[in-house]
């Protein structure tokens, strides 16, 4: 259950505790102006001046694109004070550290009401602000990243319904390793903030975070961030397989949602976006064993043309999305099996309200054990034939 540990360790006798533990991050407080609490960061007078920061190491490359949502307030915000609330960076360090690094996204708060709440990219010097003051006021955030595009949504209800603001700016693509939930300035002034960050949800959509998830990849040809796997330049004979083990018989009846693209193919080329087994493996071990069902990306039987591909392997069962070229761009994809219909439906947006197409197939009722997300096809007859694709944001709506 490798891949599960951090939503496992969010689920406490049932009942669901999305936030993070800032227990178990790392304080840098030179003067104690800082006091942390399970789910809350507290800060009390911390001068501009000092360095003052909490963060948490999620290892190399864990943030890709990401949704990230939590609260803050400056109570008190004197002259020309800014207050970093959140930062995902590869060096943690206070505000200033951050400009100095040149690489990271932050919000941060100012005692300026024309620059109240900003959000900032380093590495492109980009940013967007709400024209308020915002001091005095407790805000509810959330943060996304797709692909370039940042976004910032300022809420002023817990249920995140009124919206106050929305910031948006272009970014980079860049892989991040530290979350942090408060920065001083480090500027030299004595002049102090006072306030706190909490309930820090870095996934509330339940995405199923992928980048602890046990991998057999003999080539070096996947890039795993938080929710993403991206199968770089796979030739078809690649012995590589991602999986969660979910225990005996937990897919039977099932509903999993997922994202997906091939950004270039070869002739006979595989990837697997999503397969259920009941043995571990790449594709071609499951042919051999004639068991599981999948979606596969696969560049064609000579035509060159990519596909999208549902499958059952014991029935030899298969149904395909062939728009025409070596690419398809990216689909929101619902995936769902009732008693013997496997069906796939095909959206082209992400509230999956534009339906592209839908494949249907007849499958067996075999219960299954194991989700692979990103898998090769291990066959040495076109062995050198490569795939470029990617899956992300995985999400089981149901399983039964």
């Amino acid at each position: 259950m490798i891949g599960l540990i951090a939503k496992i360790g969010k689920h406490i006798g049932g009942v669901v505790i999305p936030y993070e533990d800032l227990l178990t991050f790392t304080e840098v407080d030179p003067n104690s102006d800082i006091t942390i609490t399970k789910y809350v960061c507290t800060f009390d007078t911390m001068q501009r001046g000092v360095a003052a920061y909490v963060y948490k190491d999620y290892g190399v490359g864990y943030f890709g694109d990401f949704e990230i949502e939590f609260e803050a307030i400056a109570t008190v915000q004197q002259s020309n004070v800014s207050t970093i609330v959140f930062a995902l960076v590869n060096t943690p360090g206070s505000f200033q550290d951050i400009i100095d690094s040149n690489v990271g996204v932050s919000l941060h708060l100012n005692s300026n009401a024309a620059v109240g709440i900003k959000i900032q990219e380093y590495s492109l010097d980009n940013g967007d602000e709400a024209a308020f003051d915002p001091t005095g006021t407790l805000y509810y955030y959330k943060i996304t990243r797709v692909d370039t595009t940042l976004t910032c949504y300022i809420y002023s209800d817990a249920a995140r319904t009124v919206l106050v603001d929305t910031l948006t700016i272009t970014g980079v693509t860049t892989l991040y390793r530290y979350l942090q939930v408060l920065a001083s300035r480090e500027l030299a002034a004595t002049e102090y903030s006072t306030g706190y960050t909490q309930n820090f949800d870095i996934n509330p959509n339940d995405y199923i975070e992928v980048y602890d998830i046990t991998s057999v990849d003999e080539n070096g040809d996947y890039t795993i961030s938080q929710f993403k796997i991206h199968a770089n330049s796979m030739r078809r004979d690649a012995n590589s397989y991602n999986y969660i083990d979910y225990g005996v018989d937990y897919f039977g009846d099932f509903e999993i949602q997922c994202v997906v693209e091939i950004e270039a193919s070869e002739n006979y080329s595989n990837f697997e976006f999503l397969m259920l087994a009941n043995t571990i493996g790449t594709r071609q071990d499951h042919l051999d064993a004639s068991e599981g069902i999948g979606i596969q990306a696969y560049g064609g039987a000579g035509d060159s043309n990519a596909e999208l591909q549902i499958y059952d392997n014991p029935l030899s069962n298969s149904d395909i999305y062939e728009p025409g070229g070596t690419t398809i761009s990216r689909k929101y994809c619902t995936w769902k099996r009732v008693g013997t219909t496997l069906t796939l439906e095909i959206y082209s947006d992400a509230a999956r309200t534009v339906l592209v197409d839908t494949l249907t197939i007849t499958c067996s009722s075999t219960a299954f054990r194991y989700l692979h997300i990103g898998c090769g096809r291990e066959n040495t007859s076109v062995g050198d034939s490569e795939i470029t694709a990617f899956v992300e944001k995985v999400k089981i709506i149901t399983a039964s």
